[in-house]
């Protein structure tokens, strides 16, 4: 039995953004769907929620860089973010991934 707190900030979020981005909706509540399967271990092959994970991250990130692969320096950019952000990552250890699960 799956029980959805209505009352949570990224349930709410999710039916604020429906009418406005369908799609990004979609990709939300799908993950959600898919988090919740993997808590329970229900879900055999998780990596097949990777995709949608993806998908949310570029929608999320929109915002923040417009011009994401303009330039001829682009690239190399985006791979030095890369390795910046696993640096960070790295330097959370543990305790950052232990946060970073779940919906409360």
């Amino acid at each position: 039995k799956l029980e959805i707190n209505a009352r949570h900030p990224l349930i709410l979020r999710l039916a604020a953004v429906h009418a406005s981005q369908p799609s990004l909706a979609a990709a939300v509540a799908q993950q959600l769907l898919d988090n919740a399967l993997v808590a329970a271990g229900l879900m055999d092959d998780p990596r097949g929620m990777l995709a949608n994970m993806t998908h949310i991250m570029a929608e999320a990130l929109k915002p923040h860089a417009p011009d994401a692969g303009a330039g001829p320096h682009a690239e190399a950019e985006a791979a030095q973010a890369v390795d910046q952000a696993v640096e960070v990552g790295q330097a959370a250890g543990a305790g950052g991934d232990a946060q970073a699960q779940g919906v409360g």
